[in-house]
């Protein structure tokens, strides 16, 4: 379910189903991941769904400032990713220019997808519109994506490995690796625990990436915060 709120906390009922949009892909089960709001105010919405057999698959809809699907994305108000491999579907971005970045994790790769307003992938990102990266060691599981000012994409998670670990890969808004962030293109930071959970985090002052995890021995959250260019920050 997504919600909107009047400035006071209770349910805006002009939007929507008395305040209440419902993601229905019936019969499948569904996860929404993120949202995010379009200058124009159209609400963007993304996740998983699950589909018999064990299978999964990713989804993004657009909604109408009233909170109706918005038929000229993807004709009916949703575009699915329903690729073998994928497993979530994490972080969902408007861009300036209009056109809609998706990211998230397929099987040990993590993946973007750019779509054009109208809901079609965008033949100028990556590869016809799609960009798949990986690790030069493991994996970022559960990736998540965020852009810089800049326009650089910086794909972050757990990082699969021996070790917890922050796992960072950066990439030009067109798709194509970034060398000139962390070591040709990637951070891995090792962390004093034997496992973790990174959550959501978010740029900060200067384009830095604040980074939450916790661990398994402790409810408290830690941050943990890096450079534009890749390097840990000490303040």
């Amino acid at each position: 379910i997504v919600f909107r709120l009047t400035a006071t906390g209770v349910l805006d009922d002009t939007w929507g189903l008395s305040g209440l949009h419902y993601v229905n892909m019936a019969p499948n089960d569904v996860q929404v991941r993120d949202i995010d709001l379009q200058a124009d105010g159209k609400v963007l919405v993304a996740g998983i769904f699950y589909a018999g057999g064990g299978s999964q698959g990713g989804f993004v809809r657009r909604l109408l400032p009233n909170g109706q699907l918005d038929p000229t994305f993807g004709g009916n108000g949703q575009v699915l990713i329903d690729e073998p491999g994928v497993d979530y579907i994490n972080s969902v971005i408007a861009r300036d220019d209009g056109t809609v970045l998706v990211g998230g994790s397929l099987g040990a790769d993590h993946v973007a997808y750019r779509y054009l307003s109208d809901g079609t992938l965008d033949p100028f990102f990556a590869v016809n519109g799609k960009l798949t990266g990986t690790l030069t060691t493991g994996s970022i599981a559960e990736a998540r994506v965020v852009i810089t000012s800049q326009g650089r994409l910086l794909f972050y998670g757990n990082g699969t490995g021996a070790n917890a670990r922050i796992a960072i890969k950066a990439y030009d808004a067109d798709g194509a690796l970034d060398p000139s962030f962390g070591t040709s293109g990637e951070v891995l930071y090792d962390l004093s625990v034997s496992s973790c959970t990174v959550v959501r985090g978010d740029l900060i002052h200067a384009d830095r990436l604040a980074v939450p995890f916790h661990g398994p021995a402790s409810k408290r959250f830690n941050v943990q915060c890096f450079n534009s260019e890749g390097s840990v920050a000490s303040g």
